[in-house]
């Protein structure tokens, strides 16, 4: 039975997580807004208008086409009275690409936002699963683990609507995952990866600064430690 296991693990891994993307598939646009989603989209656009008045201002009008937010007339920019307490990592990508492809139906825009909402979930929970497996050494309770992320209720049904604390755990996760293997490898491949998940993080959240003070605590502990012994 191990060995059957163990031969056809690759398959069976890729069974969970086709299972898993096929449900969210077809169940992701079953899901209402959340409170503040009309706001956070807005803050994406808000962001994507002032790149557009450094690089290309001739389309910032194409933007205020796509929102109903207002236009100081004297800066020629969208205004919101609202404040917005996360960072443009996951909205900003968004606003591109309704411009881009014209989205301008709010049934649509909104499921453009929830697909992508659990996309970025999906990964999480592959880089989840991973980890454990990483920590383990066995597939098996990797799956295990992340069929018990998955099973949470509340954790699922954000995984579709709340793009910020959800987006937030998936950076942070993904971002561990890059800190544990750079403190194994300590090579620039994964030091780079580790900066640029982290950055990603704290742009959502400012509490993910503690990820890199530690890995670095860690790691220069580490060096102190293997010079002590020289």
């Amino acid at each position: 039975m191990s060995s059957f296991l163990n031969l056809n693990k690759n398959i069976h891994v890729l069974a969970f997580f086709l299972i898993f993307f096929l449900i969210g598939i077809f169940i992701f646009s079953d899901y209402g807004i959340s409170i503040d989603e009309d706001k956070t989209r807005l803050n994406g656009f808000i962001s994507l208008e002032y790149i557009f008045k450094i690089f290309i201002p001739d389309q910032v009008a194409e933007i205020n086409k796509m929102v109903a937010g207002e236009v100081n007339k004297d800066y020629g920019m969208m205004v919101t009275t609202d404040v917005v307490t996360s960072g443009i990592v996951f909205d900003l990508p968004l606003a591109l690409l309704e411009l881009i492809f014209q989205v301008d139906d709010s049934r649509e825009y909104f499921l453009l936002r929830h697909f992508s909402n659990f996309l970025i979930f999906f990964i999480f929970v592959y880089f989840f699963f991973k980890l454990v497996k990483n920590r383990y050494d066995s597939w098996i309770l990797g799956i295990i683990g992340a069929l018990f992320l998955i099973a949470s209720p509340r954790i699922f049904a954000d995984s579709f609507y709340n793009n910020k604390d959800i987006v937030f755990m998936s950076l942070c996760i993904i971002s561990l995952f890059t800190a544990t293997k750079f403190l194994e490898k300590k090579n620039f491949k994964y030091a780079i990866l580790f900066a640029l998940t982290s950055a990603l993080t704290i742009n959502v959240r400012i509490f993910g600064l503690i990820l890199p003070i530690l890995v670095f605590s860690i790691y220069f502990i580490n060096i102190n430690i293997n010079y002590s012994f020289i």
